[in-house]
């Protein structure tokens, strides 16, 4: 190989390593803004929504239609669904009696599947850990079901 054919193909190798470097951050910033995405529907919906009793629209827009609770009781697993939820509701727009606060210290993302963990406060008190399963559709991220862990009183 000549000298000029190195000087050649080190030039291609740093443009090569270049692209690629430039490119790397793609996955990780994608990755990054669906978890935003995820926070963003599971706080709409699923706090404010429910929770926080804001509006039945923050409701529709991040539940699916088909979306099931399951349940944990003494005789087994019941489900609930997204309707017969929103059914045991206060009226619309009554604020709760208590102050609701959240966290989702964890965002799980596999394509178009997510897991996002909500640990949500009454007035300051730990009551619930709740594992929401979201799938993502041609209009967005949408809760399709979840599970929970109900921290006992006191």
């Amino acid at each position: 190989m000549t000298k000029r054919g190195s000087i050649r193909g080190a030039q291609l190798a740093t443009l090569a390593l270049a692209a690629l470097t430039l490119a790397a951050p793609a996955p990780a910033t994608a990755q990054t803004s669906d978890a935003d995405a995820v926070r963003a529907v599971v706080t709409r919906g699923y706090v404010e929504g429910i929770h926080k009793n804001m509006g039945r629209d923050r409701i529709r827009e991040g539940f699916h239609p088909t979306f099931v609770m399951q349940v944990l009781t003494a005789d087994g697993v019941t489900s609930t669904t997204i309707d017969e939820w929103v059914a045991r509701l206060p009226p619309e727009g009554q604020a709760p009696n208590a102050e609701i606060t959240h966290e989702i210290p964890t965002v799980s993302l596999a394509g178009d599947a997510a897991v996002a963990q909500v640990e949500l406060y009454r007035n300051g008190v730990h009551v619930f850990t709740d594992f929401i399963n979201l799938y993502r559709f041609p209009e967005g991220w949408r809760m399709v079901a979840k599970t929970f862990y109900r921290r006992p009183a006191g």
